[in-house]
């Protein structure tokens, strides 16, 4: 059973950017002599590190839980606020990322399709030569009914993207507390 043993809170006049760390880490049954003193010289160990990197740390929060036989537990959680200019710098990395990757992958399928288009009028061409005028209507028949087949996989997955596209969205709406 968690227990707070610990709650202090530093730095409140503080007014910017906050970043989370959580951690846990177990004293094993030889070192239970005096678990208290370990874990003490675990957690200033990364508060100094946090420190080191040119953080401030604004809340500590320390829970145990002496109910497993063999060693105890413990749970941290630190809020800090980062160096000047780092947060900026990593929040929008991912968003930077996600548009080189998506551009990347538009001009990849760009290039399908126009690689599969060509490929499609030359064949037409071909059929359209072999077949006596029936090959464009040919085609026609067989580009509908990939149509088809395309839209009837569509509608059989869209109740699961909504209904995940809904769970991502409610979890969001919990963690902002909407």
């Amino acid at each position: 059973m968690w227990t707070l043993i610990s709650s202090k809170k530093f730095n409140q006049t503080y007014s910017g950017p906050a970043e989370l760390t959580e951690f846990e880490f177990s004293i094993p049954l030889p070192d239970q002599v005096n678990p208290s003193s370990l874990a003490n010289n675990m957690i200033d160990s990364a508060k100094q590190e946090i420190t080191e990197q040119g953080g401030k740390i604004l809340e500590v929060h320390v829970w145990q839980d002496t109910s497993p036989t063999w060693e105890t537990l413990y749970y941290v959680r630190l809020i800090a606020a980062p160096p000047a200019g780092v947060s900026s710098r990593i929040a929008w990395a991912p968003l930077v990322w996600g548009a080189i990757i998506a551009g990347i992958m538009i001009l990849i399928g760009l290039g399908i399709i126009a690689y599969t288009v060509t490929k499609a009028g030359q064949v037409v061409e071909y059929v359209g030569d072999k077949a006596g005028g029936t090959g464009i209507s040919l085609m026609l028949l067989g580009g509908v009914a990939l149509g088809i087949v395309g839209m009837i996989m569509l509608a059989r997955t869209a109740p699961y993207v909504a209904s995940s596209v809904e769970s991502v969205s409610g979890v969001a709406a919990k963690a902002l507390g909407k």
